[in-house]
């Protein structure tokens, strides 16, 4: 995603007809993509969020009741997993190592179904960035191996000027 957004940068500086508004049109490309990435992020978290509060419970309640863990415990089960501190563990009541160890399986195989909902959601983000890169402009013409500027023949600067 870094990549492409670059060559997006780079193609909206390149396009422009006049380069003293470089610096418009870099910003303009940048507040663009920024506004993307950031609108992208937001949906992302929601997603992953709504579908955790889901997946997770799903799979770790039933896998500790049918490894021993009592009925009472499934709530700080599910706390101690999300917080991971010695503390949580320690206010699960009833819990041994092979109930942990089922709960942590359990919790990373919800956590995996609540991720791949995430990416399913980023596919209706990369149909549109790909119709989108359809209309982008061809910049072949613009890409020469003429220099406009050369700043190999500056001179230094003098340093011991005061």
């Amino acid at each position: 995603m870094g990549y492409v957004a670059d060559i997006a940068l780079g193609n909206a500086i390149i396009t422009i007809t006049d380069q003293r508004e470089i610096g418009a049109a870099g910003g303009a490309a940048a507040s663009v993509r920024t506004a993307v990435a950031g609108t992208c992020q937001a949906v992302y978290n929601a997603v992953l969020a709504n579908r955790r509060a889901k997946t997770v419970p799903a799979a770790v309640i039933p896998a500790v009741l049918r490894a021993g863990l009592p009925q009472s415990s499934t709530a700080p089960i599910l706390s101690a997993l999300q917080l991971g501190t010695p503390k949580a563990w320690s206010a699960v009541q009833g819990l041994t190592p092979e109930i942990r160890s089922v709960a942590v399986s359990a919790y990373q195989s919800g956590l995996g179904q609540a991720f791949k909902t995430v990416w399913l959601a980023s596919l209706a983000f990369t149909g549109l960035g790909v119709c989108l890169s359809l209309l982008a402009p061809n910049t072949d013409k613009l890409l020469t191996d003429k220099v406009a500027v050369s700043l190999d023949n500056r001179k230094p600067k003098d340093t011991n000027a005061a």
